[in-house]
């Protein structure tokens, strides 16, 4: 392997192509030499070079989902449809209950407008391996076709099976608002955050469901409690900020921002990529209040405070 990543890093194609041969003499069923051969063929041979050496691939490893994956994605981006889809067809046979083989496959279908195609490999999916994932693409796809009734159903037995995956709670409220029903939609969500207290986009979309019908205290309401229950994220204390500046408060949004400063940039991560981030977003609030950005000083215990120009 060493020796075929030096002559790759020197552009001796074949030199490398040639080590990586020997290797998976050697060991032929090394899943992490054929996927690397792979990646050097994809990177620096042909099409066809890299179809033939997965087809070996899989038949030495035909457990590795990842080499079935590669090789009827290669088909399918060369327009070859029927070959994709044999392919993933012998990798369910290696690999039955495999989530990310019959995702693939109903990717493939749906991506062609081969909607009924995925709507069936979906519900043999749901029958060997309801996952989270398969249950939400499921009713993604029903809400994509419009069928509505069918995605609530559908998400309805998901929740049951799998009640600490929050995007399925989100979809719920999500389907809800759609139709208009808040009242459902908020129930949804609520019932959500029960299960996955820790889930940022969960509190922020109750939040914007409430600033979206009016009701800006019960979205104030929501964005505290979630803080209680998730006091480091920077997010939720950033869309506490939105609120009051889209309610007119302007004063209680900089009090708000003041408050979360410790967690947009706490101490001794001034220079983080992620402070950085989150602190270019603060300034820009700022700026919308009509404001000078606010300069950063720490107190005698090296804690950062925020000075309101």
């Amino acid at each position: 392997m060493e020796d075929a990543e030096s002559c790759t890093s020197h552009e001796a194609i074949e030199c490398a192509r040639a080590a990586y041969a020997h290797a998976l003499t050697k060991f032929p069923n090394n899943t992490d030499i054929w996927l690397s051969a792979a990646y050097f063929e994809k990177n620096h041979g042909s099409r066809e070079s890299l179809e033939g050496l997965l087809q070996k691939a899989v038949a030495h490893c035909p457990k590795a989902e990842v080499l079935w994956l590669m090789g009827a994605k290669s088909k399918w981006l060369a327009g070859d449809v029927p070959a994709a889809r044999s392919i993933l067809a012998l990798a369910f046979q290696a690999n039955p209950n495999s989530e990310d083989i019959w995702l693939a496959a109903v990717k493939l279908e749906s991506e062609n407008n081969e909607f009924e195609r995925g709507r069936l490999l979906l519900q043999k999916a749901r029958g060997s391996a309801p996952t989270a994932r398969v249950m939400m693409k499921s009713a993604k796809l029903e809400w994509q076709l419009n069928n509505i009734e069918k995605s609530v159903e559908l998400l309805e037995e998901a929740v049951k099976l799998h009640p600490d995956y929050p995007k399925l709670w989100m979809m719920l409220g999500q389907i809800y608002a759609q139709k208009g029903e808040v009242s459902q939609s908020r129930d949804w969500l609520n019932q959500g955050l029960k299960k996955c207290p820790n889930s940022i986009p969960l509190w922020l979309l109750l939040a914007r469901l409430e600033v979206k019908t009016g009701v800006t205290t019960k979205a104030r309401s929501v964005l505290e409690k979630a803080r209680q229950k998730n006091p480091k994220s920077a997010e939720l204390w950033l869309e506490s900020v939105r609120i009051e500046v889209q309610s007119g408060m302007k004063n209680i949004g900089l009090s708000v921002m003041a408050k979360g400063s410790p967690i947009f940039c706490p101490p001794g991560h001034m220079t983080s990529r992620s402070s950085s981030s989150q602190l270019c977003r603060s300034v820009q609030i700022q700026e919308y209040f009509g404001q000078k950005p606010f300069s950063w000083k720490t107190n005698r215990k090296g804690e950062p405070k925020v000075l309101m120009h």
